[in-house]
């Protein structure tokens, strides 16, 4: 899972800040499950980080059981 912080801060057309584009680029570059854009400050999609997180988790494929190997 990815997540963008800070988005309260983001400036339109400003090179200073990472793009949505940017982030989902980074996403499928590092496998991960999804991208989330939230701000604490602004209490800006906080749920969803938290609801994606889990979901993340309940996706994620299992491993397969270790057997254990004494010597």
């Amino acid at each position: 899972m990815l997540i963008g912080t800070k988005l309260d801060l983001r400036v339109p057309n400003s090179e200073k800040f990472v793009t949505t584009s940017e982030g989902r680029r980074l996403r499928k570059e590092i496998h991960a499950h999804t991208l989330v854009e939230c701000s604490a400050k602004k209490k800006i999609n906080l749920n969803q980080v938290f609801e994606e997180a889990v979901r993340s988790v309940e996706k994620k494929p299992s491993a397969k059981p270790k057997q254990c190997t004494l010597l």
